[in-house]
């Protein structure tokens, strides 16, 4: 059976199950120029026959078609089909090229390169010797230099000392003072002594520095203390609003919380289980945040289900409950139609069980 009598079977049966081209290639991977080619017998746009047989088996097993089937003739299809010659490029002799000078080309790159070297060679050791000359000094303009210095230092020959300062000049005396026993006949000379008395003792240039440094000391440590004390206001005051804002964070989290479980209190339960007898005892889970559950009733099978923010379960059991919390701070309980409270926090895994077992 020829290809192109295959080809209208498959298109025949491809159409009669209502499938497209485009369903056909999505289904079996095959290009839709492929199968195109397959179902008009185009061998000339074909792969080698080898990849051709197997694209038929593939077509025929997503039609549902048995490729092994010897009324379909898909084993006979592509016997005595020769693949396509490849087309090979045939290039010039090498009689024909035209050889290239090589030696002589690397002949000058050899010389251009040691040229260079030989320039970076002289370059660097006329920069070495530059730096060389610039950084030594003769040494008769050192010397020079220094005894320059040292006469500019001295003070010159015969020129009188300074005389030393002390903190506090004694006064001298006028005459008519005697100056072991301090007695005098004249009242003039007497006032005249006190005022120099009283004039020499006030406080030389050295002791109104000392003051000076002193007040300025004193006015520096109390700027510094009113800095401290304005950036500790300004570090209490930063902890308030955080705390502030902690504490805003918290409470608006706790509303969404109140919110959700009112929400929950007046939805149905989407989670509903009772024994067959109906069971004596019942458990409400009201979800504020996402949370799995997994639970036992009364020694059977565990199960488990997941409960959303606003849901509701209702589990109702004879003996025992055991619950298993994903997020244990994020469900409150009904126990009995009673409130039953719970310290979890959000995020903690915990296990619960009813009747609660006394401490």
């Amino acid at each position: 059976m020829s290809l192109k009598e295959i080809g209208n079977k498959l298109r025949e049966e491809r159409q009669r199950q209502g499938l497209s081209l485009e369903a056909m290639q999505q289904r079996s991977k095959i290009a839709p120029n492929i199968l195109e080619s397959i179902e008009e017998g185009r061998l000339e746009t074909l792969p080698h026959p080898v990849y051709v047989k197997g694209f038929l088996k593939t077509y025929a097993k997503v039609l549902g078609l048995n490729p092994e089937d010897p009324e379909l003739g898909l084993e006979s299809a592509m016997e005595g089909v020769e693949p396509p010659r490849s087309k090979v490029r045939r290039h010039k002799p090498l009689t024909e090229v035209t050889p290239y000078p090589m030696q002589r080309e690397q002949r000058r790159s050899n010389k251009a390169i040691i040229l260079l070297v030989l320039l970076l060679l002289a370059a660097g050791g006329g920069y070495f010797i530059w730096r060389s000359l610039e950084s030594a000094v003769p040494p008769e303009a050192d010397n020079a230099t220094s005894a320059s210095n040292a006469t500019e230092a001295a003070p010159a020959a015969g020129a009188a000392l300074p005389a030393p300062k002390t903190a506090q000049q004694a006064p001298q005396l006028p005459a008519g003072i005697n100056a072991t026993s301090g007695t005098t006949t004249d009242e003039a000379a007497i006032d005249e002594s006190v005022e120099t008395i009283v004039n020499a003792t006030q406080p030389g240039e050295e002791v109104a520095s000392e003051v000076a440094d002193i007040a300025r000391n004193i006015e520096s440590s109390q700027e510094d203390e009113a800095d401290n004390a304005t950036a500790a206001a300004e570090d209490e005051s930063a902890e308030t609003a955080a705390s502030q804002e902690a504490n805003a964070t918290a409470g608006s989290a706790d509303a969404k919380k109140n919110a959700m479980y009112q929400q929950a209190l007046r939805s149905e339960p989407v989670v509903v289980h009772a024994p067959a007898d109906g069971g004596g005892q019942s458990v409400q889970i009201m979800a504020m945040e996402p949370c799995w559950i997994g639970f036992t009733i009364d020694q059977d099978a565990p199960k488990d289900f997941y409960l959303y923010a606003g849901q509701r379960a209702s589990l109702r059991f004879d003996k025992t409950l055991l619950l298993r919390l994903g997020n244990a701070g994020g469900v409150r309980f009904l126990y009995n139609d009673e409130p039953f409270p719970t310290s979890y926090r959000s995020g903690e895994v915990k296990e619960l069980r009813f009747p609660p077992t006394p401490e």
